[in-house]
């Protein structure tokens, strides 16, 4: 099988996960949030969305993010990420990770989200592209553990690619999740900013500190 996307730098990455499909009505808040240093866009659809309308979604917004240098990633939906050549993020309780890259190929982007150190020593020796690691409590994703920031600082001592931190990421805590991960992930920091450009730059310069 072809390569799916090629790889692509987890270090000192910035992600937008948004809050379920977007329209053409939310391109001007996304473009600003790239132009203020947002590297990777994750679309995360709501669970009630029609499948055919999901992928219709990735295949307009892949079309739409194709002059900006950001990589587009599809939460869970594997074969939406195989018919359009995306990366995929995926969960705990979604499909297989060992299964999901045999079906991609050894190049395609997958993430994979842990919950517990259990997950991540697991699947230490797994060829993931990045580790997504809940810091906070988030009201996007209730019900999910988060392992906090001494959690994340430990699984670091023996995972050896990126970690992702999400959940309750903002502004004002950025530079003190930064210090324990390579990367940040938000929902409604971005989402809601009256200034995403504004928000995407203060929390690239979080990351981007840290030697």
């Amino acid at each position: 099988m072809q390569s799916i996307v090629k790889k692509f730098s987890f270090e000192k990455s910035l992600h937008y996960v948004t809050k379920g499909l977007l329209t053409s009505e939310d391109l001007p808040h996304l473009w600003k949030a790239i132009k203020g240093g947002v590297d990777v866009v994750q679309l995360r659809p709501k669970t009630q969305d029609d499948v055919r309308d999901i992928y219709l979604n990735a295949q307009w917004l892949k079309s739409e993010l194709a002059p900006f240098p950001v990589l587009l990633i599809i939460n869970n939906h594997l074969d939406i990420a195989l018919d359009l050549e995306l990366g995929v993020h995926l969960g705990q309780r979604d499909y297989p990770y060992l299964r999901a890259r045999k079906l991609m190929g050894e190049e395609a982007i997958i993430g994979l989200s842990i919950e517990k150190e259990e997950e991540a020593f697991e699947a230490k020796d797994w060829d993931v592209e990045y580790f997504g690691a809940g810091v906070y409590p988030s009201s996007t994703k209730p019900g999910y553990s988060n392992l906090g920031l001494d959690g994340i600082g430990r699984i670091k001592q023996f995972v050896t690619k990126p970690v992702v931190a999400i959940g309750g990421i903002k502004v004002e805590n950025a530079l003190q999740v930064s210090r324990v991960a390579d990367g940040l992930a938000v929902v409604g920091a971005i989402a809601d900013a009256p200034h995403p450009e504004q928000v995407a730059r203060q929390l690239k310069e979080a990351i981007c500190s840290q030697i």
